[in-house]
């Protein structure tokens, strides 16, 4: 994303710095206009670091209230968000999107996780058609 683009409200108290170090790593470097520590991390640290919120991060001691209260509704409508959208996928999983046998079982098959998010599985549960042992040995005796 160009740095013309950005659109979470942490941009607007802090500029991307370059590491001093000359290190190749890819840590964003970003500078507080406030009080001009550099938060390594990217901007989730930045908004904690703004948010006085103690996670992984110190907090700014410069940041005026209102720019601490804007990034902690932010902080919240995000986390809204994200935990609405995790319910809509837990309830899209209960009302049965898994393809093949619509009966409720203790199959593993119809246990689902994340990753069903990308994955389908158009062929369906059909099981495979294998060679009985047990019956072959019954009927060679």
């Amino acid at each position: 994303m160009g740095k013309d683009n950005r659109k979470d409200p942490a941009w607007k108290y802090g500029r991307e710095v370059e590491n001093e170090a000359g290190d190749k790593k890819t840590y964003i470097y970003i500078e507080c206009m406030f009080c001009k520590n550099i938060i390594i991390g990217g901007v989730k640290r930045m908004k904690d670091h703004l948010a006085c919120t103690h996670k992984n991060v110190v907090p700014c001691p410069g940041v005026s209230e209102d720019v601490k209260n804007e990034i902690i509704n932010y902080l919240k409508v995000e986390k809204l968000q994200k935990d609405l959208a995790q319910q809509q996928f837990e309830d899209m999983i209960e009302l049965g999107s898994c393809y093949g046998k619509n009966d409720k079982t203790n199959s593993r098959r119809s246990i689902r996780g994340p990753i069903d998010r990308f994955v389908t599985n158009i062929g369906g549960d059909e099981e495979q058609n294998t060679y009985d042992w047990s019956k072959a040995k019954r009927a060679a005796e």
